[in-house]
C-alpha cells in the first residue's frame, strides 16, 4: 500500500498547483456534446442523415465538428454542413424549423455574394486537428481525407464484456465562420440564445458499429425534457432532430427532414454520442467536458446543473463525455485524446471512480489514485480546472456492502483531502448519499431523487465557486 505522505509527494513531482485557475477562468470557446445524455431533446434519431437545430448558450462567430471513437470498428466518415438561424423552436413548419432564415427571408442553400447567412460545408483539413502543435499529425494519416479509425498510439483496450475495443480517439474539423444571427423572438425562458442548423451525413460504411441500444431514450422523457423546456426551465436547452432520406443533405439542400412538429410521446429518441458541436462565443464561456462512465452518460444530474448557472452574458457550456459501460481507464484515455486534439475547456468533471472498475481492495484503490493525479497534472499543464466527484457511496460492485468496505472510505477520504488541499475541486455527491432511497433498482445508477440530488450538491458546488 503507498501511504498518503508518498501520494502527496507524487501530486507535487506531477506539478502541484502549477497552471491552476480559480472559478472565474473564462475562454472564448465552449463545446455542446448533447448526443447520449437525457438532457437533451431529440426525436427520431434513427439514421446517420438529418438535420440538428440547437440552442448555444449566447451569440458565436465561427463553428466546428468534433467526431468521436469508441468502438473497435467504429471507423466514420461523416461530412457536416452548418448555418445560423433567426428561427425557434419546431412549429411544425419544415422551413421555419430547418431552414436558415434572417431578417424574415429563408436561404436553404450555401451562401453565396448576396446571401450572408446560410449552409457552409465543413471541412476536415490537417489545420482542423486544433493546437496542432501538440501532436504529430503523421501518427494518423487519415486526418487528411476526414477519416477516423481506432487510435494509432493504442489500438485495443481490454472491454468489460472481454471483447477489444479501441480507445478513445477524436477527429476535430476546420474552423468554419457562422455568425449568429440575433433570434426573430425570444425564447420560452424569456432569453434571446441564438440556434445553430447542423446537417449530417455518415457515408455508406462508416456509420458506428457499436451496439447502441442503451442510447434509446424513451418517448416519454423526450416529451417531458422538450415540455419542461417549453416551461422555461434553467436547465433545459432545445436540441432537435429529424432524420432525412434520399441522399446526402450535406450537398443536396432540397433534402429536408419530412417533419418538425414538436414531441408528443409517439417517438422515442435514438441517441448517437459521436459527434459534438463546438462555438467560438463572442463573449467569455465557462466550458465543462464531462468524463465518466454511464452515471456520467445517461444521466443529467451534470448538465442540469451546469446549464442552470448560464445566462447569455455569463455563458456555460457542458460537454457530455460519459462512456456507458467503459472503465475508468476508456474513460480517462477519452480525456487525454480529446484534450490532446485541442479541445481547452475551462473546466473538467470526473469521477472519483467507476462501479465498472469494481474497486475492492487497497490495490484497486493505489491504481485509482494514480490515475487521478495524472489528469490532475494534465489539467494543471493545461490551465483546466479539475472538479472531482466522489462516487455514489455503497454502489461500488464486487465490494461487499461497500458501506463496510475500509479500502473505499479511505480512498474517499483521501480524495476529500485532496481537493481540500486545493489541489481539484470537490463535489462530495458520496457524503449525502442515502442508499435507500437514491439508488436505482439495478444497484448501479441514481432514480430520480438520487438525480435531484446529484444535481443539487453540484449546483450548490457551482455557486459557491
Amino acid at each position: 500500500m503507498i501511504e498518503e505522505s508518498e501520494f502527496l509527494e507524487l501530486l507535487t513531482i506531477f506539478g502541484g498547483n502549477k497552471g491552476q485557475r480559480s472559478s472565474q477562468a473564462v475562454r472564448g470557446t465552449g463545446l455542446s456534446k448533447p448526443h447520449g445524455s437525457q438532457a437533451t431533446v431529440n426525436e427520431a434519431w434513427d439514421q446517420p442523415s438529418g438535420c440538428l437545430k440547437m440552442e448555444m448558450e449566447a451569440p458565436f462567430s465561427r463553428v466546428r465538428i468534433w467526431v468521436f471513437n469508441r468502438g473497435a470498428n467504429g471507423s466514420s466518415n461523416w461530412e457536416f454542413a452548418v448555418a445560423a438561424t433567426e428561427k425557434g423552436g419546431p412549429d411544425g413548419s419544415v422551413a421555419n424549423t430547418f431552414y436558415p432564415w434572417k431578417g424574415g427571408v429563408s436561404n436553404n442553400a450555401l451562401q453565396d455574394a448576396t446571401h450572408d447567412w446560410g449552409w457552409q460545408r465543413v471541412t476536415f483539413g490537417m489545420g482542423g486537428i486544433g493546437q496542432s502543435g501538440l501532436i504529430d499529425p503523421g501518427l494518423n494519416p487519415n486526418y487528411a481525407s476526414g477519416k477516423l479509425y481506432p487510435s494509432t498510439e493504442m489500438r485495443q483496450a481490454y472491454q468489460q464484456s472481454a471483447t477489444t475495443q479501441a480507445l478513445g480517439d477524436v477527429l476535430v474539423s476546420d474552423w468554419v465562420n457562422c455568425q449568429s444571427i440575433q433570434p426573430a423572438a425570444p425564447g420560452p425562458a424569456g432569453l434571446s440564445r441564438p440556434y445553430l442548423l447542423v446537417r449530417t451525413h455518415c457515408l455508406k460504411g462508416g456509420f458506428p458499429t457499436e451496439k447502441v441500444d442503451n442510447y434509446v431514450v424513451s418517448a416519454a422523457i423526450v416529451k417531458a425534457e422538450y415540455d419542461a423546456w417549453v416551461a422555461g426551465s434553467k436547465a433545459k436547452r432545445l436540441t432537435y432532430y429529424r432524420g432525412i432520406t434520399g441522399g446526402d443533405p450535406t450537398t443536396t439542400f432540397t433534402l429536408v427532414p419530412s417533419a418538425a412538429g414538436a414531441p408528443d410521446g409517439s417517438l422515442a429518441s435514438q441517441n448517437y454520442p459521436y459527434i459534438a458541436v463546438e462555438v467560438e462565443y463572442t463573449v467569455k464561456v465557462r466550458s465543462f467536458a464531462c468524463f465518466g462512465d454511464s452515471n456520467t452518460e445517461g444521466y443529467n444530474w451534470p448538465f442540469d446543473a451546469i446549464l442552470q448557472m448560464s445566462t447569455p452574458d455569463a455563458p456555460y457550456t457542458s460537454a457530455n463525455f460519459g462512456m456507458s459501460t467503459n472503465r475508468s481507464v476508456q474513460y480517462f484515455s477519452m480525456m487525454d485524446a480529446v484534450l490532446k486534439r485541442g479541445l481547452r475547456p475551462t473546466d473538467v468533471l470526473i469521477p472519483s471512480h467507476s462501479t465498472n472498475d469494481a474497486p475492492a481492495t487497497v490495490y484497486d484503490f493505489d491504481q485509482l489514485r494514480v490515475q487521478l493525479l495524472e489528469r490532475i497534472k494534465l489539467c494543471n499543464d493545461l490551465a483546466i480546472t479539475p472538479w472531482i466527484w466522489t462516487h455514489f457511496y455503497g454502489v461500488v460492485k464486487g465490494a461487499g456492502d461497500p458501506a463496510n468496505n475500509v479500502a473505499e472510505a479511505a480512498y474517499l477520504d483521501w480524495v476529500r483531502a485532496l481537493c481540500a488541499a486545493g489541489k481539484a475541486k470537490l463535489v462530495d455527491i458520496a457524503k449525502g448519499w442515502d442508499r435507500a432511497s437514491m439508488r436505482a433498482a439495478d444497484n448501479t445508477h441514481p432514480n430520480a431523487t438520487g438525480i435531484a440530488y446529484c444535481t443539487g450538491v453540484f449546483l450548490s458546488a457551482l455557486q459557491a465557486g
